[in-house]
């Protein structure tokens, strides 16, 4: 999770600084921040997002194989998940907002 929010932060990093003029201009002609910042936030969200829709099922279905290779059968909550994306979503969201309002 660290290495993917490096990754994460690289990327929001990049993206700011290319879109750094068209941010000026939005607020020249009357955008204010939270407009700018949100814009943002939703296109990092829906990339989380359809990354979990991918993701989802095949770690479930990794996990659930490895764990039958094993004589005591361990239970597993689908919760796990729904944990991790909230997560990843929370952390995504707190680097996004850093840079966009830095």
């Amino acid at each position: 999770m660290l290495l993917s929010l490096v990754g994460i932060w690289g990327q929001v990093l990049m993206d700011v600084q290319y879109k750094r003029m068209e941010i000026s201009v939005k607020r020249v002609f009357g955008a204010d921040m939270g407009q700018i910042t949100s814009e943002g936030l939703m296109l990092y969200l829906r990339t989380v997002a359809i990354c979990y829709v991918i993701a989802a099922p095949v770690g479930w279905l990794v996990v659930k194989y490895y764990l039958q290779q094993f004589a005591h059968r361990v239970g597993f909550m689908p919760s796990v998940f729904l944990l991790a994306l909230v997560i990843v979503g929370v952390l995504c969201s707190a680097v996004v907002l850093y840079h966009y309002l830095e």
